[in-house]
């Protein structure tokens, strides 16, 4: 009888271990993913911020390269009607250009 206890208690304490054990790996993917997550969000905020910059100069510099031509008001209504027609295609298009990309990352993140 004592013998059957014992084997019981050491079979008792091996599966609260491997349980413990697996609790303590699934912790550590977890902090892996999101991790891997918040870096890419990251870099994609900063992307992004530097990109605005980016593109409001460059806006700046057509605008002035087409007052030439048009006038300032007229340069500034046309680059107006150029990033209205760039919001239009972004939301035609957001579910191959926005949807599709982050599903693909975070489905590949948490189940590969």
């Amino acid at each position: 009888m004592a013998e059957s206890d014992n084997q019981f208690r050491t079979l008792w304490a091996e599966v609260k271990n491997y349980f413990t054990l697996n609790i303590d790996y699934a912790k550590f993917t977890l902090a892996e993913k999101l991790t891997v997550l918040l870096t890419a969000a990251s870099v994609c905020a900063v992307a992004f911020l530097l990109i605005a910059i980016m593109m409001f100069f460059v806006s700046m510099a057509l605008v002035r390269w087409i007052a030439e031509a048009t006038g300032m008001v007229g340069a500034y209504f046309i680059m107006t009607g150029f990033y209205l027609l760039l919001l239009a295609l972004v939301i035609v298009l957001r579910k191959q250009l926005i949807v599709n990309p982050i599903s693909r990352f975070i489905t590949k993140l948490f189940f590969k």
